[in-house]
Parts: structure tokens; C-alpha cells; sequence
């Protein structure tokens, strides 16, 4: 039996971390402080996450897309596969699971209890961020295995992980991470890549795309008051400038802020393929278009868009139309 169990262990580590990035399986992050939400967020922008929280009046305001302590807002959650629940059965669709160090004895505990009755074998338990204490880490795995009724390197595998600052600090990394198989240290180093900063969100010190969008929604009503709906031509896409790239995009952010705000939203972007962007977020791309809209928002500052002069938008605009800078400041 442990031989069998043996060989499916690291047969299942093997291909986890494949299923993880084709999203057949999913990373439950169990502790929803404010350490723990932004961990879940930050591996949502790559991976199917569950955050669990035993508390439900917690998971109630996340569901929000908010936090009771911290300063995350809607625009935080935008493009992260990402759900909250204080139901601890849905834990039994997650292999990788991610349990957040709490100030709280029991809390810590608790979350350990509640994975511990949903494990399987080939599942993966990552401690994040535990202090060097060896009784802490013995004391988790006997819990484990006591509840589960499996064994650790033969049915399971646990690692832990340290943080080179404290928690309560911005970009935290994973500087090591320790683990008896040798296997499990390198799936942990690999879910964790291109994404190892695991940021504790901090409060925005720019301007949020739902300030700018009412900023613009604002403009809208005092040109045109007696219309009730508004179009909005949007100039870029990419998250820099020049560039192709989409991930962490403030622009997607605020043709998704305006859409929620009920306003027609058209997109062009010459530094993008429109297959690209539809994978990436499902937004179609106008190539070429007549429409005359309400606002045109320079949201990506590309060169060529730059340069461009209300004139060279006279098929698109009227006297009427408003111009805007990605931040939602008129532009001359």
C-alpha cells in the first residue's frame, strides 16, 4: 500500500503543476487576512483559486470585492479567477492548498483542521510564511495526518515557506522554501513563478480607473445631460505603452469600469493582435470604424496615438465630443 501510494504521490506531483496552469485543478488558499486575500489574488492572476475563510461575514464582504481591514477595491479583482466561500466542502476541488499564518493559534489550527478532512492523495500543503519553529512545523503535519488519516511523503506532501521581510510589509518574497521531497520544494519554486512577490495590496497612491471613469461619466452629463446613454471610443489596450503586452492592463481596468457604468465602450489598438486580447480578457477590437462618439480616451499613451489631433479623429467625432488622457483630465 505505501508503495503504491508512493509512486502516485510523485506521479501526481508531476503532472500538477501542468493541470494548475491548464486550470483543471485548483489552488485553495485557506486564511483570508489580509495577507491571505492578497496571496489568493495574486496566484488568481494565473491560476483557479478558492479562498476560504471560516469565517462568513468575512468571506460576505470579499464576495463584495472588498476586504473589512484592507483597502481593495473592484478594480483588484478585475481579470483574477478568483472566488471566496466560508463552505469548507468546496475544498475538496483544490490539490494545491495554501494555508496563511495567523496571529491567532486556533485560527492557524482551524485552517489546518479544515484541510485536513478534504485531503487526497497527491495533494500538495504549502504553510506560508511559518516561523523556523520545528514543533510549529511537526505539530501541523501530526494534525494533518492524524485528521486525514493519511501519511505526509508517502500519501501527501507539505512545504513551508519563509518570507524575507514580515508580513505587514509590501513585496514579501518567497526567499525559501523547505519540504522533506525534493519534488514538492521544486512544484512550490514553479507555481510561484513570474508571480513570486506575493504583494500585500497597499492602498493606491494613484488614481484608481473608477475615479477616472466617473471623472469621465461626469464630463459625459454636464456636455450632453439629455442623453442616457453615452459612447466612448477607447485608444489602447496594452499595459505599456508601444507594447503588446496585456497582463496588469489599466486600460482593460477602465473599459471594464466604464461597461459596468452602462456606457458603450469600442476599443482600437495597432500593437495588439484582436486574438490576443479576446483570450486575454473576451474584449473585440474595432479595427477600422464611421461612429461618432461621445468621448475619445487616449487610455495608452502608444506614440502614434500621441500624435494624433482632434482633427485626425473628424470621422469619429462631432462638436460635441469630449478628449481625454488615461487619467480622465480633458485633453487638448
Amino acid at each position: 500500500m505505501g508503495i503504491l501510494n508512493t509512486h502516485k504521490q510523485t506521479e501526481n506531483t508531476a503532472v500538477l503543476l501542468s493541470n494548475l496552469c491548464a486550470k483543471e485543478t485548483k489552488i485553495a488558499v485557506v486564511g483570508l487576512e489580509a495577507e491571505g486575500l492578497s496571496t489568493a489574488l495574486y496566484l488568481a492572476s494565473k491560476y483557479r483559486v478558492i479562498g476560504y475563510d471560516s469565517s462568513r461575514d468575512i468571506t460576505t464582504i470579499i464576495q463584495q470585492q472588498k476586504h473589512p481591514v484592507k483597502n481593495i477595491t473592484p478594480n483588484n479583482f478585475i481579470g483574477k479567477d478568483f472566488f471566496a466561500t466560508s463552505i469548507t466542502n468546496l475544498l475538496e476541488a483544490a490539490q494545491f492548498y495554501v494555508i496563511t499564518n495567523s496571529t491567532d493559534k486556533l485560527t492557524f489550527k482551524k485552517a489546518t483542521a479544515a484541510v485536513a478532512k478534504h485531503l487526497k492523495v497527491g495533494d500538495v500543503v504549502v504553510f506560508q510564511n511559518i516561523e523556523n519553529n520545528s514543533l510549529v512545523k511537526e505539530n501541523s503535519i501530526c494534525m494533518l495526518e492524524r485528521i486525514s488519516g493519511l501519511l505526509n511523503n508517502m500519501d501527501f506532501t507539505v512545504a513551508f515557506t519563509k518570507a524575507s521581510t514580515t508580513s505587514t510589509k509590501l513585496n514579501d518574497k518567497i526567499n525559501a522554501v523547505e519540504s522533506e521531497d525534493c519534488k514538492t520544494r521544486k512544484l512550490v519554486h514553479n507555481v510561484f513563478e513570474n508571480i513570486t512577490v506575493l504583494t500585500v495590496i497597499k492602498p493606491e497612491k494613484v488614481i484608481s480607473t473608477s475615479v477616472i471613469a466617473n471623472r469621465i461619466e461626469t464630463a459625459l452629463k454636464q456636455q450632453q445631460p439629455a442623453k442616457k446613454t453615452y459612447s466612448v471610443l477607447l485608444k489602447g489596450i496594452t499595459s505599456k505603452k508601444n507594447s503588446n503586452e496585456l497582463k496588469d492592463s489599466k486600460a482593460i481596468e477602465l473599459y471594464m469600469a466604464l461597461y459596468r457604468k452602462g456606457i458603450q465602450v469600442k476599443v482600437q489598438d495597432n500593437h495588439v493582435l484582436s486574438s490576443k486580447v479576446e483570450a486575454h480578457c473576451s474584449i473585440e477590437l474595432t479595427t477600422t470604424t464611421s461612429q461618432r462618439f461621445d468621448a475619445i480616451v487616449n487610455a495608452v499613451e502608444h506614440d502614434n496615438y500621441q500624435a494624433m489631433t482632434r482633427s485626425d479623429y473628424k470621422n469619429n467625432s462631432t462638436s460635441k465630443t469630449l478628449f481625454f488622457n488615461k487619467l480622465g483630465n480633458n485633453r487638448a
